[in-house]
């Protein structure tokens, strides 16, 4: 049986491609850097085909170790700041790691990894935007800023040898977001009579979607390119009006526009470091996201991977009464 690590195996995206993984035969290693609380797959707990592995990413004897034990790796752990102002020397350090995760990476038996980021590293385009439209660093936020350079890492390694693909997906949205990052939105559009950057370009896809085109780009993608993974284009407007009505609420009759959002996001993330709070209300990377997202091509992914999403608008309704149910709405 083939085996493969996941890296970021806590998180919501990671839990879902365990469970694609598991279901079409392979043997799965969740990792961990810190905490051994894997209640993104409660229940797969004690599968036959399934290990959990908590190991810091400072110890490369335990790193190779796992890596020789498995086929193919798939990091889905390329973090995603909840506050970006102040963070510089702590992403400057993850960098790091992540370079020195690549250069072990290189020297093990794996065959082709996977690094998920995040569309928002596409660059402007005419019409709809393709994995082709690569941004600058200059003129974006430092989290999306730090997804590019986390990009370029690997392609930098692909050219020396490292098989490795890049997807990026789009918001995705479904049920198992124990650690709110997809909750975030639905938490700030329900709790407050506010809405922001409405007539933006936004794209939405079910998690269980996008775990799947993860999958895929291991079994079929090309080392150093990357894949969108998107579902639905749509208006920001429209996600938070589908939203709100699953609650029960009208949409905000106070909309505010993009500049007037960035100058809350900076100012309740500056607040966030006086107080020391470990999320702001408003994140710069929050809003950087959506006033950075288009409307997006997948026919790179349907041609080449056989990525066929379906319609991501039933997930926001699961979503929604998942995260009714388990205390985070």
């Amino acid at each position: 049986m083939e085996k493969v690590v996941i890296m970021g195996g806590r998180s919501f995206l990671g839990g879902h491609i365990c469970r694609v993984l598991l279901a079409r035969g392979y043997g799965v290693a969740l990792h961990s850097s810190s905490s051994p609380d894997f209640k993104n797959v409660n229940d797969l707990l004690g599968h036959p085909s399934l290990e959990t592995v908590v190991c810091p990413l400072g110890d490369e004897t335990r790193l190779m170790q796992m890596l020789e034990a498995c086929t193919y790796l798939i990091y889905a752990a390329i973090p995603y700041p909840k506050q970006s102002l102040g963070r510089i020397k702590e992403m400057d350090h993850e960098m790091h790691e992540m370079e020195s995760f690549l250069e072990l990476l290189s020297k093990s038996a794996i065959k082709k990894s996977v690094f998920v980021s995040v569309c928002a590293t596409i660059g402007d385009a005419d019409g709809l935007a393709t994995e082709e439209d690569k941004r600058s660093e200059e003129g974006v936020n430092a989290g999306v800023r730090y997804k590019i350079r986390s990009e370029n890492l690997v392609f930098k390694y692909t050219q020396k040898g490292l098989s490795a693909t890049v997807v990026n997906p789009a918001v995705f949205v479904g049920e198992h977001d124990y650690n709110p990052s997809t909750g975030e939105f639905f938490r700030f559009f329900l709790q407050y009579p506010v809405a922001a950057c409405v007539t933006h370009k936004f794209n939405i896809i079910a998690v269980e979607d996008a775990a799947h085109g993860v999958v895929l780009a291991l079994e079929k993608g090309r080392s150093n390119q990357r894949y969108l993974l998107c579902g639905n284009n749509i208006t920001f407007g429209d996600y938070i009006e589908r939203v709100r009505a699953l609650d029960g609420k009208s949409m905000p009759k106070i909309c505010l526009g993009e500049r007037t959002a960035i100058i809350l996001a900076h100012m309740t993330e500056f607040l966030n470091l006086l107080l020391r709070r470990k999320k702001p209300l408003v994140p710069i990377m929050g809003i950087d996201l959506t006033r950075t997202m288009q409307h997006y091509s997948i026919e790179k992914a349907r041609h080449e991977l056989g990525f066929e999403p379906g319609d991501a608008w039933p997930s926001v309704e699961k979503a929604y009464h998942w995260y009714k149910k388990n205390g985070i709405l």
